[in-house]
């Protein structure tokens, strides 16, 4: 799903660039650029969380075994 996210972002980065007016001036550029950094934070967070998910994911498993761990001992010392 990270994936996909990712990809939307960069097409509509892609796609919406060369339609946005930098040089123009009042709100037009202000617009532009707001609309421009915006899109990078977003990309940003997309991209970051598919470089991070298998790191979580492992984390994730860990603690899952060392709950399932620590459940075992107790039994067993009852």
């Amino acid at each position: 799903m990270n994936k996909l996210k990712v990809m939307f972002v960069c097409t509509m980065i892609f796609f919406a660039v060369p339609k946005l007016e930098f040089s123009g001036e009042g709100l037009q550029g202000i617009y532009s650029l707001v609309w421009l950094g915006l899109a990078l934070l977003v990309f940003g967070g997309c991209f970051s969380s598919l470089l991070f998910e298998p790191v979580l994911k492992r984390k994730t498993r860990r603690l899952e075994t060392e709950k399932v761990l620590k459940r075992r001992q107790k039994s067993m010392l009852r």
